[in-house]
């Protein structure tokens, strides 16, 4: 029997610069173009489609691996007292079947970080991004 070609989230890896931070248990990205109508004077027919801003956002809930010390041990996310400094980071999904990028959010900055402590079960943490560029296995 053959290898599924579906993607299971159960496979794809958080890796954030280059170091893993935990599997995927679920999450949503969009990856948006803002696009403006180029339209002549006096006229009411658009000439033109122009794309004019690219960004990403997204959530992602993972399970926590022993030693990784969250994003903040990522150095991507700063402890208060040093908010200012937090650096950008690259955020990459990776299909963990066969070491493939799934997709890549380039100079990404983390917004909102949860973790959920339960007795008796896993760590899982939650966390919000916004970023700049993207890329996935098709352009790498």
């Amino acid at each position: 029997m053959g290898q599924s070609k579906s993607l299971a989230s159960a496979d794809v890896v958080l890796w954030v610069n280059g170091a893993i931070l935990g599997i995927a248990t679920g999450g949503s990205y969009v990856k948006n173009t803002q696009i403006r109508r180029s339209r002549a004077i006096d006229s009411l027919k658009t000439y033109e489609l122009v794309p004019t801003e690219v960004s990403c956002s997204g959530r992602f809930q993972v399970v926590r691996l022993h030693g990784t010390g969250g994003l903040e041990g990522q150095g991507v996310t700063a402890f208060p007292d040093e908010t200012l400094l937090q650096r950008y980071a690259t955020l990459t999904l990776i299909d963990r079947r066969n070491d493939q990028i799934v997709d890549q959010f380039e100079q990404c900055m983390f917004s909102v970080v949860q973790w959920h402590v339960i007795n008796r079960q896993l760590v899982q943490g939650t966390f919000q991004f916004e970023g700049i560029g993207w890329n996935n296995e098709s352009s790498t």
